[in-house]
């Protein structure tokens, strides 16, 4: 059944979502750790400029995940949405330790979530904006500190009290495990978690573990090939649907660099539509199969998890 999710133009039927990307950056400053310029997205003109190139190749809906220590500006993406057209649902939630900043770490549990909670309920701004999912958070890639087990149960009650979807970030390792037991057992639904960059841990058996406690699946760094290469995502993503798992797999490249927007050599916004698809269709992805992948599983992800 349809339901409604909260872009930052307002809210729309999750069955009008289309084609969607689960984990990507349009505005996004990670300049005060990285030390690099390449981490920083500020120029509202050229992510919509980058934006349009995906709508152009078919793609309808943006899941920009920019959270508290990366600069969110949910105005900026406001903006940027209604000059594209391409819808765009913020996130809430706090990045990992090397990111945030020292005011979260007094926050208790219980004003975390209610931020959070806040944030999806009432909005921010002079357009009083709402998130419409939670993510992404995010923990170190070997431990979870104590102030990112607090995010991560906040957001456990916060998904609890409004239904929100969550998104992590668990790069390299097996980590997401642990994020997936600490969020479990503040009572989070893993049907309603996706357990993100589990394409930059190249280990089948920590992908199967994942789906084996019914989460999702983020294949979530098509194009990033420092980390891998598209080939092997699609080689996998072509194993685990044919082990029966195509209803809990999401798709999506996680832009959060200059290289890899289009004006500067990279893929941009649209390479998941323009150069990945044709990948899965050489594994045996059929038109059906790539609508479930890039339509269905998002709106399902939206809607609760439930086929």
């Amino acid at each position: 059944m349809a339901g409604i999710v909260q872009t930052v133009a307002g809210p729309v039927s999750t069955a009008d979502l289309g084609v969607t990307l689960v984990h990507e950056h349009l505005l996004i400053d990670m300049y005060e750790v990285s030390m690099n310029s390449a981490g920083v997205l500020l120029d509202e003109t050229a992510a919509a400029e980058e934006l349009s190139l995906f709508r152009d190749a078919g793609g309808v809906t943006i899941v920009e995940q920019t959270t508290v220590g990366l600069y969110p500006d949910w105005e900026g993406l406001r903006r940027i949405s209604l000059a594209t057209g391409v819808r765009v649902i913020a996130g809430t939630g706090v990045y990992w330790h090397r990111f945030r900043p020292p005011w979260v770490e007094s926050l208790s549990e219980a004003e975390l979530c209610a931020r959070f909670v806040a944030d999806l309920v009432d909005g921010v701004g002079a357009h009083r904006i709402r998130a419409g999912l939670i993510g992404e958070i995010a923990t170190g890639h070997r431990e979870i500190d104590p102030v990112e087990a607090r995010v991560f149960r906040a957001a456990a009650a916060a998904q609890e009290a409004t239904g929100a979807p969550i998104s992590t970030h668990a790069l390299f390792t097996s980590i997401g495990l642990d994020q997936l037991e600490i969020l479990e057992g503040a009572g989070a639904d893993p049907a309603k978690v996706v357990i993100g960059h589990a394409d930059t841990n190249p280990d089948p058996d920590y992908h199967r573990a994942i789906l084996a406690r019914g989460a999702w699946l983020g294949f979530d760094t098509v194009g990033q090939t420092d980390k891998t290469t598209d080939e092997w995502r699609a080689d996998r993503l072509a194993a685990y649907a044919a082990e029966g798992h195509l209803d809990r797999l999401l798709v999506s490249s996680d832009v959060c660099k200059r290289p890899a927007l289009v004006r500067n050599g990279g893929g941009g916004y649209a390479h998941v539509i323009r150069d990945f698809i044709p990948l899965l269709k050489a594994r045996g992805f059929s038109g059906d199969v790539m609508t479930q992948l890039l339509i269905e599983n998002p709106r399902r992800f939206f809607e609760g998890g439930a086929p």
